[in-house]
């Protein structure tokens, strides 16, 4: 008898699992993607910010855990950064 349940059992999860695979490849998505470019991310402004600098695309990660070194890059980007911001050449 317990062979049996265990046929049905996985029987009835492949069948499942056929519906799931149908939905996807058949069926229409949902939602809505947004339209233009993608937002961009904190990792990638630190990258921009470090081409500009000229600290290169080296490990940032590694530069942040050096917190002096860290602090100073910070404060560079920021002087960089305020006078733009505040339309001061």
């Amino acid at each position: 008898m317990e062979l049996h349940t265990i046929n049905e059992e996985n029987l009835s999860i492949k069948i499942f699992l056929k519906m799931c695979y149908y939905r996807v490849l058949v069926g229409k998505p949902e939602g809505k993607r947004p339209l233009g470019r993608p937002r961009s991310r904190w990792e990638d402004n630190i990258k921009m910010d470090l081409q500009e600098v000229g600290g290169g695309c080296g490990d940032w990660m590694e530069l942040a855990q050096d917190s002096d070194r860290w602090r100073a890059l910070v404060s560079t980007v920021m002087n960089l950064r305020v006078p733009k911001m505040w339309g001061i050449s």
